[in-house]
C-alpha cells in the first residue's frame, strides 16, 4: 500500500492503526484487514440483530 500511494511504511501504518481505532476496519489474524459495516462500525460477526434499528418495527402501513 505505501509504494502505491508514495507514502513511507510508517506513514500507512499509522493510517491503518487510526482506521483501526475509530472501527472503519478490523483484522482477521493470519487472514486480512476488511472494511467494517459502515453503519455500526463493528466487524460483520460481531454485529446481532439488536444492532438493526430496523428490526421489530411494525410496518409503517396497514395492508388494505
Amino acid at each position: 500500500m505505501a509504494a502505491e500511494f508514495g507514502i513511507a511504511r510508517r506513514t500507512a501504518r499509522k493510517v491503518i492503526n487510526a482506521l483501526l481505532d475509530e472501527g472503519l476496519i478490523y483484522t482477521v489474524k493470519n487472514i486480512g484487514t476488511f472494511a467494517a459495516d459502515p453503519a455500526i462500525g463493528r466487524p460483520p460477526d460481531q454485529i446481532t440483530p439488536q444492532d438493526d434499528p430496523d428490526e421489530g418495527d411494525e410496518p409503517s402501513a396497514q395492508p388494505q
